[in-house]
């Protein structure tokens, strides 16, 4: 659903000052609630057909220039890195759902739930068709890079019930992507 407030902003910017209605949408009224998009749809002022949203305020706050958290490396490696990789999965802001990428490109949905069922989920997947790896990365900042290294240890559920099922021919690869600090040997950095 986060391409919605983009398009709508979009609308909006060319001049449009009507009623923008979205009316194909799988979003059932009683899992509403007041959150991004619902503040978004009320600051940009867009509705969705036959859905109540609640009224609530637009925070500024919430909205700023990000230079020194986790994301911002994973979010600048997976840029980067992209030209070489293919990525098959990020959560790069902790998202309420995402989304992993099957060989056949089909999406298989990854509740936020599943980390608190005990499985880790890794900030960032890229697979490397040629070598036959899978790339699963760990953002932090630099100050918590042994809690990273310790993190990175924990993604066997998300091998066994993702990549193992999906991709069994390839190699599954840990590593952690930095934000900040003073550059270090530790082996199980890729990025910083």
């Amino acid at each position: 659903m986060g391409q919605i407030p983009l398009i709508a902003k979009v609308i909006r910017g060319l001049g449009w000052t009507k009623k923008i209605i979205v009316i194909n949408y799988q979003v059932l009224q009683d899992r509403i609630g007041i959150n991004k998009f619902v503040n978004l749809a009320n600051f940009i002022k867009f509705e969705l057909d036959n859905c109540k949203l609640p009224n609530s305020k637009f925070n500024f706050d919430y909205w700023g220039f990000e230079t020194n958290k986790e994301k911002v490396a994973t979010i600048l490696f997976h840029y980067f890195e992209n030209n070489n990789l293919v990525t098959i999965f990020d959560n790069h802001g902790g998202c309420e759902k995402s989304y992993f990428y099957n060989k056949y490109n089909h999406e298989i949905k990854i509740d936020k739930k599943f980390s608190a069922d005990g499985g880790k989920i890794p900030d960032l997947v890229m697979r490397d068709d040629k070598n036959k790896v899978i790339y699963q990365f760990e953002g932090k900042k630099f100050n918590a890079i042994y809690k990273g290294l310790d993190e990175i240890k924990h993604f066997d559920l998300f091998e066994k019930k993702f990549l193992s099922k999906h991709y069994p021919e390839y190699k599954y690869k840990r590593s952690l992507v930095i934000n900040g600090g003073e550059k270090t040997n530790i082996d199980k950095i890729d990025f910083k």
